[in-house]
């Protein structure tokens, strides 16, 4: 699955437009229809959250007009890249109670069982293993 959203927020205004605050949900659903295909259905909430995450985070903070998502399979994991067109590698924050945001690479640490940046920090990805019976 590759896709291509040409975003509507003005890079660097991290409240989003309407239409872009529909983009993760619509990604969830294509995504969802991968993981069918592939008969992965188990992975679904973990790539939701996954894909919803590095989405907003990228409609946010990104600086590209246009953000690339990838979802692919391989033999051994379904991979998760997002494409933002920002040079500088995100980080972890560790939000308080109170927070309302700050929370995003939190939970992709949490629930990916690998994350990391490419790009020089204009593509975060993320990786969910396979097990022997899913590679079969």
């Amino acid at each position: 699955m590759e896709v291509s959203i040409a975003r509507s927020t003005p890079p660097g205004r991290a409240e989003l437009t309407e239409s872009d605050r529909r983009w993760p949900g619509r990604l969830r659903l294509i995504a969802r229809s991968y993981l069918r295909l592939w008969a992965l259905e188990r992975l679904t909430d973990s790539v939701e959250l996954l894909i919803t995450e590095l989405v907003t985070n990228a409609l946010r903070y990104g600086r590209a007009e246009a953000i690339g998502v990838r979802v692919l399979r391989t033999a051994h994991v379904v991979r998760i890249e997002v494409a933002d067109g920002t040079a500088v590698a995100p980080t972890v924050r560790h939000a308080s109670a109170l927070d309302e945001c700050g929370r995003g690479l939190f939970l992709v640490e949490a629930v990916a069982d690998d994350w990391g940046v490419g790009d020089g920090g204009a593509v975060i990805w993320c990786a969910l293993s396979l097990t022997e019976e899913a590679c079969a």
